[in-house]
């Protein structure tokens, strides 16, 4: 990997996502358009973007002391993501869509969890030692336009990556 494993870790699950729910997927319907990375929850954004989408938005790490006695600093470090998939259409089909999509990103992050401890060391020898899932989340805005019926829905679910270095 290179010298930042929380950009690896972003590119690597943007990339894993759209192999497994992208437009070459095995899924016939809800095909992603798009997969990309997120700095802020932004639905002005989102709103251009070609939906079905999904965002992974990785924006915080925490930092905590970790192992020492060999003379360099060790810490325990945990990087904060939220996989949010982004749905546009009357209000229940987008929330529907939005649902089927935050249990396709469940399922793929559940067999995940052994894939990311084999994720290559950044060059400072940060590497994966755990990766949780966390609580889910929807939320809808009325798209303003000619259709009076027209939603945005985002869904997503919480994963936290624990690293040591």
């Amino acid at each position: 990997m290179g010298e930042s494993l929380w950009h690896d870790l972003d590119a690597w699950q943007v990339g894993i996502i759209d192999a497994a729910m992208g437009e070459d997927s095995e899924y016939d319907t809800l095909k992603l358009a798009r997969v990309d990375t997120a700095l802020v929850w932004d639905l002005q954004v989102w709103m251009e973007w070609p939906k079905p989408a999904v965002a992974v938005m990785s924006f915080m790490e925490t930092r905590e002391p970790g192992p020492h006695g060999d003379g360099i600093a060790h810490f325990t470090k945990r990087y904060p993501t939220i996989w949010l998939a982004v749905t546009e259409g009357t209000q229940a089909n987008a929330k529907r869509d939005a649902k089927i999509l935050v249990k396709r990103m469940e399922t793929l992050a559940r067999g995940l969890y052994q894939q990311a401890f084999t994720l290559p060391a950044d060059d400072s020898g940060e590497r994966v030692v755990n990766l949780a899932l966390g609580r889910g989340e929807l939320s809808a805005r009325p798209v303003r336009s000619s259709n009076d019926d027209l939603w945005m829905v985002m869904a997503g679910i919480a994963l936290e990556f624990e690293t040591e270095v």
